[in-house]
């Protein structure tokens, strides 16, 4: 996987159409590269908890419809989780089945996996004062036939997830990820009216002192608090709309 390069990739290519190198020219701007190895989650150990102020830890997973979940823990009840010999949180299986209030066809009441808890994860939540999160492993209490204990069990999204990663590692590849958010902010709901008709890029779209660039500032700040390097943000073409662009390590 070529290594991404922060808006280089518009001003020239890094290969010719026949493969070889691209001969830039003695005065094209240098940029800054990306790559897996150079971005970093920003983790603390979970004996920097007291000292972070922190006395809550959101036990994190995502669901199969990318639902973000978590259980909230104390910090006394979870250090004392630590002391045990698997970490971790019951967690029915049937929750991978959880549509709404309803559970879909093939999943069912009975059964829990331990989510055992990936101490390296700990991330203080900048937007939450005094919380933490963490993400862990779907495993088996006592390993099913054919599995081997301390192993993810198939439903588990991290799991896979690692498995895509480690598969790609085998070809010498990693990847890096640039998400991009689109939404359209509003003034009113009932009825629906966008905070301005500006258009893309457009300076007026985000005036100093205006309520939208206020909202705007506190989520690049929040972005930045939470360890999401933010790229840029900008207005776009729809009235309100607004487009951020953020990069972060696939991490598992």
């Amino acid at each position: 996987m070529n290594t991404f390069h922060s808006l280089s990739a518009v001003m020239t290519a890094d290969y010719r159409s026949d493969g070889a190198p691209n001969d830039r020219l003695a005065n094209d701007p240098s940029y800054l590269p990306y790559s897996p190895q150079t971005t970093k989650a920003q983790t603390i150990t979970s004996a920097l908890l007291p000292a972070n102020n922190v006395h809550t830890v959101r036990v994190t997973w995502i669901d199969l419809i990318n639902n973000i979940r978590f259980r909230a823990v104390p910090l006394p009840s979870f250090q004392r989780l630590l002391a045990s010999s698997r970490p971790g949180v019951m967690i029915a299986q049937g929750a991978f089945g959880i549509a709404g209030i309803t559970l879909a066809p093939g999943f069912g009441p009975v059964g829990e996996y331990l989510y055992v808890l990936d101490l390296s994860t700990i991330r203080l939540c900048s937007y939450a004062p005094g919380h933490a999160s963490i993400v862990g492993w779907f495993q088996d209490m006592t390993p099913a036939p054919g599995r081997v204990l301390g192993t993810g069990v198939p439903m588990c999204p991290r799991s896979v997830l690692k498995c895509v990663i480690d598969t790609a590692a085998c070809y010498n590849a990693a990847f890096l990820v640039g998400v991009e958010s689109e939404f359209i902010l509003l003034k009113n709901t009932h009825p629906v009216a966008p905070v301005n008709v500006h258009g893309y890029s457009n300076s007026q779209a985000l005036a100093s002192g205006t309520k939208e660039t206020e909202v705007m500032e506190d989520i690049a700040q929040g972005l930045v608090e939470g360890g999401i390097e933010l790229m840029m943000y900008h207005s776009e073409a729809a009235p309100g709309q607004v487009r951020s662009l953020n990069l972060t390590r696939c991490l598992c």
